[in-house]
C-alpha cells in the first residue's frame, strides 16, 4: 500500500456514532484520543472481529480535512438511516448557498478518492471462514 500510496500514514482511527462537522469538534476529539482520523463504520466491524478473535484492519480514505467544516448541505445529504437524501442537499443549498463551492470541493474529492483505490493494491488472502474461528 505504502508503495501506490506514499502519502499514506498509520494511526488509530477513532469510531463515532455521529459526525464531527466542524474543524473544533475533529481538534476536540484528536486532542482527546490522538487519533489520526474518526470514521463512523470500521469500530463496527472491528468489535465483531474482535469479539470473533478475526484479525482487522481498517483502511480509509480520507476527504473531510482535520481542520476543514463540512458544509451544512453535505450532512443533509444523508439521513440516520444512512440513505441519501438528494433533495434536503438542495434545500439547504437554497437556505445557504455560500455552502455550495465547499461541497463541491467536497464532491471533487470524494470522486477522486474513490477512483485511487480502483484495481488491486495488494494480493488479498482468500476470505476468512467466520464460522472456522468462531471460539
Amino acid at each position: 500500500i505504502a508503495a501506490r500510496f506514499p502519502e499514506a500514514r498509520d494511526g488509530v482511527i477513532l469510531g463515532c456514532e455521529h459526525v464531527l462537522a466542524t474543524a473544533a469538534e475533529k481538534a476536540a476529539a484528536f486532542a482527546r484520543t490522538g487519533a489520526a482520523a474518526v470514521d463512523m463504520e470500521s469500530h463496527a466491524i472491528a468489535a465483531v472481529a474482535a469479539e470473533w478473535d478475526v484479525p482487522f484492519l481498517a483502511v480509509r480514505a480520507i476527504a473531510d480535512a482535520a481542520d476543514t467544516a463540512l458544509p451544512a448541505a453535505a450532512l443533509a445529504g444523508v439521513g440516520h438511516d444512512g440513505n441519501e437524501r438528494p433533495l434536503a442537499v438542495l434545500y439547504a443549498l437554497l437556505r445557504k448557498p455560500g455552502d455550495l463551492p465547499a461541497l463541491l470541493q467536497l464532491a471533487h474529492k470524494f470522486n477522486y478518492l474513490g477512483r485511487m483505490g480502483e484495481g488491486p493494491i495488494v494480493n488479498m488472502p482468500a476470505p476468512i471462514n467466520v464460522e472456522s474461528v468462531r471460539r
